[in-house]
């Protein structure tokens, strides 16, 4: 059986809020993860939002970290679907 993976990236950003830092993981790499699971604190203005899990899965990469800025369709991560 072949492997699916998917790559987890920055959804929808409104337009006048172009860019998004990474706060912190809330998960590692290596991790089962499933859908609607917290995984990153990302902040925008001031605010904290938490990034939900888009599928059920096992994180195999986190491609970015804490302290840096993102922009919409970014890849924040890769995960093996289960």
């Amino acid at each position: 059986m072949r492997e699916r993976l998917v790559e987890i990236k920055v959804p929808w950003l409104a337009p006048n809020e172009p860019v998004v830092e990474v706060v912190r993981w809330l998960v590692e790499a290596g991790q089962l993860v499933e859908i609607d699971q917290d995984l990153l604190l990302l902040q925008v203005d001031g605010e904290e939002f938490i990034l939900p899990a888009p599928i059920d899965g096992t994180l195999i990469e986190l491609c970015v970290e804490a302290g840096e800025y993102l922009s919409e369709g970014q890849v924040i991560a890769v995960a093996r679907l289960i």
